[in-house]
């Protein structure tokens, strides 16, 4: 039998595919715009906030919550973590904001607070979390900091779902609002979404004047997409067809396809967007509002099962030297959508896993204050650069098979014995 496995996993209910298009369909008919506020009432609920709010992507919802400070405050500094998505940086950008950039603490995906107070100055907006590996374990400090200074502090909640410091608050917001995400690729999808969650009544009564008038995601877009995701799913859970799939891959890696490539990592090629897409800014549908709430209930179990594989990773990784396990700290607590280490010779261990026909993920995100189309803005991030050049992400979701997690394991293990 074929042991071979995707790192790739697209997370979906039963009979997804179905029913999304038939809800679609009867969308227009049967739309109740009631039901998406019960459904936003249902989230606020779960993360204890005052409002919630859905959005058509998590990066407007970078976007917005930007805007709306600038607005209040007239100070337009955002303190942020380079290594993040380019598109996040853009939406500062275009909301008015100038992204300062600070480092992340060593071997580590968290930023380092200490230079957070150092950045702090009179222009100073707010500060942007990007949670990758978690909440961030200076939250409290970081929080504190905030509130004395009197800026406000966002939490990029995009990859962290999930993830708590504690049994008591297992689902909540430590900034003044959180942003999450539910693109395909992520722990709950309903295509393309977000959600903004928060307890400010301004910004909740600012947030809709300003969204009112936004158009619904049209129909013809979410089909394109949702057959984009059937045809990704086909690829990578058709046991003999995702093996030739990942030979594709791994030939592009290989013979440096770039044609190929640029599929695989998000962020190929970076660029600095002024004008939009016509997907952008619209308000999510009501099929999609269904689909995450029907999703938050398996949220937890899935959550347990990615930890189940973690604590394998951490277990036997954590016996090699020349491997470093990421952000170890509060490891009950947090979602696992990936697990992250830090590698010596980073790109050889890499194509030594491919010539084992193990599929793992060589980049993550980018340091982006060292990009030229930022290069007003830019920043030196030793930390950032060291993590975007040694990093190695473990895929790790629910159904990832032992078999495999240990396949990984004991590749690595070779690696460094030769």
């Amino acid at each position: 039998m074929l042991k071979y496995q995707s790192r790739i996993k697209i997370y979906l209910i039963n009979f997804f595919f179905i029913k999304f298009f038939f809800n679609l369909l009867l969308s227009k008919i049967l739309n109740n715009k009631k039901i998406v506020n019960q459904l936003e009432r249902n989230l606020s609920k779960l993360f204890n906030t005052n409002h919630s709010k859905f959005i058509g992507q998590c990066r407007e919802g970078i976007y917005w919550s930007i805007k709306y400070i600038i607005d209040k405050t007239g100070k337009n500094e955002v303190i942020l973590s380079p290594y993040t998505l380019f598109y996040v940086i853009n939406m500062i950008i275009n909301a008015g904001g100038k992204p300062v950039f600070v480092d992340l603490k060593y071997n580590s995906l968290e930023i380092n607070p200490n230079l957070i107070k150092e950045k702090i100055n009179k222009n100073t907006s707010s500060i942007l979390l990007t949670n990758l590996s978690g909440v961030s374990s200076d939250i409290d400090y970081i929080k504190d900091l905030a509130t004395k200074k009197g800026i406000y502090l966002i939490e990029d909640m995009a990859v962290s779902l999930g993830s708590s410091l504690n049994d008591k608050n297992k689902y909540c917001v430590y900034g003044d609002i959180g942003i999450l995400s539910f693109q395909a690729m992520k722990n709950i999808q309903c295509i393309n979404g977000g959600a903004l969650i928060y307890s400010n009544n301004d910004f909740n009564n600012w947030l809709n004047v300003n969204i009112f008038n936004l158009k619904e995601q049209s129909n013809i877009f979410l089909f394109k997409r949702l057959f984009y995701i059937f045809i990704v799913n086909f690829f990578t859970n058709t046991k003999i067809i995702n093996f030739y799939f990942f030979k594709l891959i791994k030939f592009a890696y290989l013979e440096n396809k770039n044609e190929i490539l640029k599929f695989i990592r998000p962020d190929h090629e970076p660029y600095l967007e002024e004008i939009f897409p016509s997907y952008y800014f619209k308000k999510i549908t009501l099929t999609q509002a269904k689909f995450v709430s029907n999703q938050l209930e398996n949220l937890e179990i899935n959550n347990e099962k990615r930890k189940k594989n973690a604590y394998i990773y951490r277990k036997t990784l954590s016996k090699i030297k020349e491997v470093t396990i990421l952000d170890d700290q509060n490891f009950a607590y947090k979602n696992y959508l990936e697990f992250h280490i830090l590698c010596e010779n980073r790109d050889k261990l890499f194509f030594f896993l491919l010539s084992k026909n193990i599929d793992v993920r060589k980049f993550y995100y980018r340091n982006c204050s060292s990009l030229e189309i930022y290069r007003k803005f830019a920043s030196k991030c030793i930390n950032a650069d060291n993590i975007e050049n040694l990093i190695i992400t473990l895929p790790c979701y629910p159904s990832y098979s032992k078999f495999n997690i240990y396949k990984i394991v004991n590749a690595i293990t070779e690696f460094y014995e030769k």
